[in-house]
């Protein structure tokens, strides 16, 4: 809560994996759900490195360029949270272990899993709806 209260501005990334319909999604040790590979930029990077360090560390994921799609808000009365979603046009998936990511898996764009987190599902959602020509369904 304390870190909270200091950091009323938050920042992070996520990065949307879609190959053959399917989508890369991680499970947390910490926290339960189903989420986009994704986290906080450290001092220096900027958010193209984060999003491909963090799928690298979460899903041993490899890849040179990624495209910065959006940023989604959350603002709720006593802080701001923003997320830039960055997507990769081509990745290779290594096996790696993580303390922090308990499962990997590629899931059917059409099957995804009951607990798939509210953040991935919006991405997704707006993603589907919205006139742009990287759509991925």
């Amino acid at each position: 809560m304390s870190w909270q209260l200091r950091h009323p501005v938050t920042l992070g990334v996520r990065l949307l994996l879609v190959e053959n319909g399917k989508i890369l999604l991680v499970k947390h040790t910490y926290r339960p759900g189903w989420f986009l590979p994704g986290g906080r930029p450290d001092r220096g990077e900027s958010l193209a490195q984060t999003a491909r360090r963090e799928a690298h560390e979460e899903a041993g994921i490899e890849t040179e360029n990624v495209e910065l799609l959006g940023i989604v808000s959350h603002l709720p009365s006593w802080r701001s949270d923003h997320v830039a979603i960055f997507r990769a046009n081509s990745f290779d998936r290594r096996p790696c272990s993580s303390r922090e990511i308990e499962r990997v898996e590629m899931f059917s764009l059409n099957a995804l899993p009951d607990d798939t987190s509210g953040e991935a599902l919006a991405v997704l959602q707006k993603l589907r709806t919205e006139d742009r020509g990287y759509c991925i369904v």
